[in-house]
């Protein structure tokens, strides 16, 4: 008969419970289509993607001196006017941060970013002084996303169903390095991530 020390029978245990509350955790973060219906019944994803979530709205910023971030960090830079702002590419990796609304000056900017494709795209759109409501909606063959009801390709704009497009524009910015874009422009400041 063999007797079990309780280490032999605690390390398993732990792992199993530590397992357990990481995926509680992630569970968390993520947002289901039948979870976004109660909250808003116009969401009806096109596709079979579950995981739709609000972008991140009107994000908190440092002034580049209080940003310490690398000099080789990768940076989506945006010039509205006379501001400047820089959001860390890093900080719009994660499913839950891949996209940004943002208002620079009056300007709203929206910036959505797509780890698995490395895409980075910048809307604007006819709406003075307020963000966006662009959501993430998963992936098919690139991001999707969701504005007013309609589901459309971060690349392309293309509506998912063959309705309208949707109104967007294109905004300019600039995918450098942080050092780079600070030596541009002293005044930015910067994204770096909640």
């Amino acid at each position: 008969m063999s007797h079990y020390s309780a280490r032999s029978w605690l390390a398993p245990l732990a792992l199993a419970v530590l397992v357990a509350a990481s995926a509680a955790v992630a569970v968390s973060y993520y947002r289901t289509e039948s979870e976004i219906a109660k909250h808003d019944p116009d969401a009806k994803p096109k596709t079979g993607s579950p995981n739709m979530m609000p972008g991140i709205r009107k994000p908190a910023t440092v002034p580049a001196l209080a940003a310490h971030l690398p000099d080789d960090e990768p940076v989506i830079g945006v010039t509205v006017g006379e501001r400047h702002r820089a959001y860390r590419v890093a900080a719009l990796a994660p499913m839950i941060s891949h996209v940004v609304n943002d208002v620079l000056g009056d300007t709203p900017v929206t910036v959505t970013y797509c780890n698995r494709s490395d895409c980075a795209e910048v809307f604007t759109a006819d709406r003075v002084g307020q963000p966006l409501d662009v959501w993430s909606a998963g992936y098919v063959d690139g991001l999707m996303l969701r504005m007013d009801g309609q589901f459309f390709m971060q690349k392309t704009r293309l509506p998912l169903d063959g309705g309208r497009q949707v109104p967007l524009e294109l905004m300019k910015h600039t995918r450098t390095t942080w050092k780079e874009w600070r030596d541009a422009h002293p005044d930015t400041d910067v994204f770096v991530g909640e």
